[in-house]
């Protein structure tokens, strides 16, 4: 039966890509004609990556036609957060500040930004850059800057930039 049969899936020879190898279902008995779609699931792909997909049947006679298709994961939210968080310029009143993306990509992504000062939270903003400069700082204080990659409508972890302003 097709449980049987799929069961016994090997990898193939031949590589789709150096880290997946295809996947060759084992033969079907000469005898065996089938009545019901073959369906066979794949688990554990990476979000936001293109698979290609090819299945073809083998006969005695040869190798069938081969049916492709290529499809792109969804994206999915961050799963670690930004990069080598530094400060680019920094004076008693602005910070700017620099990242790289996270390692892991899931999808394309915005940056949100949180700015903590001694009350607490002040305020947060979004950019499609990997830069951002803060304005209208007070002279000698302590500043939290918290930047989360943005994917599939879901915030990341942070990579947090504690600084001080210096004196005017």
């Amino acid at each position: 039966d097709a449980a049987d049969i799929l069961s016994r899936a090997t990898p193939s020879p031949f590589e789709i890509t150096a880290s997946s190898p295809a996947i060759t279902l084992s033969a079907v008995p000469p005898a065996a004609s089938w009545n019901v779609p073959i369906s066979v699931g794949v688990d554990q792909l990476r979000p936001y990556t293109a698979y290609l997909f090819e299945v073809s049947a083998f006969t005695s006679d040869g190798e069938g036609q081969v049916a492709s298709t290529m499809v792109r994961m969804p994206e999915s939210a961050p799963e670690d957060p930004p990069q080598n968080v530094s400060v680019l310029n920094m004076t008693s009143r602005l910070i700017s500040v620099s990242w790289n993306s996270p390692n892991i990509i899931t999808g394309k992504f915005t940056y949100v930004l949180y700015l903590y000062g001694p009350t607490g939270f002040l305020y947060d903003n979004s950019t499609l850059d990997t830069r951002f400069l803060f304005t209208g700082l007070t002279p000698y204080t302590k500043y939290r800057v918290d930047v989360r990659a943005k994917a599939a409508g879901e915030v990341g972890p942070a990579a947090e930039k504690v600084v001080i302003t210096p004196t005017e």
